[in-house]
């Protein structure tokens, strides 16, 4: 019996300390963007997700700068959407930004809302300065970029270091 809760103890901890990691909770889902009725998160595929956005972009393509692939860049009216090709043909979403006001968070937020109504909404963010907020998770990180406490960008990108 003794060997069984022991089992049981070291179960806890390992589980205990897998959900945090130095006194840091780490968010457990990573986060979205809503464009056109269409929540976007990191890695997925460009060939999931142009076809339901529609076909009012503009597409500048480069040489990946570690030259392993190549970056597309696709411009829409109110966002960009950043994608990534490898050299085998995969591609995924690495970064989206709003460029307009034309466009709402999934819970409401906006380009130009108060941002108090970004606090109230998500929570005291991981990160902030005069002039940002930012929510990490895991692998990426939404940033609200602030002017006179009004939000002036919002983009979802890969968490850096």
């Amino acid at each position: 019996m003794r060997g069984i809760k022991a089992i049981g103890l070291l179960l806890v901890v390992v589980l205990a300390s897998g959900l945090c990691g130095c006194g840091e909770v780490i968010e457990a889902i990573e986060p979205t963007l809503l464009f056109r009725g269409v929540e976007l998160s990191l890695g997925v595929s460009e060939q999931d997700v142009l076809p339901i956005l529609g076909e009012d972009y503009t597409c500048v393509e480069t040489d990946s700068c570690a030259g392993l692939g190549k970056d597309r860049l696709y411009t829409y009216p109110s966002a960009r959407l950043y994608f990534f090709e490898s050299e085998s043909g995969e591609t995924s979403l690495t970064s989206i930004s709003y460029t307009d006001d034309g466009v709402l968070t999934a819970d409401g937020l906006y380009i130009g809302c108060q941002a108090e109504q970004v606090l109230a909404l998500r929570g005291e963010p991981t990160e902030q300065g005069a002039d940002y907020l930012i929510y990490r998770a895991q692998t990426s990180q939404l940033r609200f970029t602030l002017r006179d406490g009004r939000v002036t960008g919002i983009a979802l990108m890969a968490a850096q270091e």
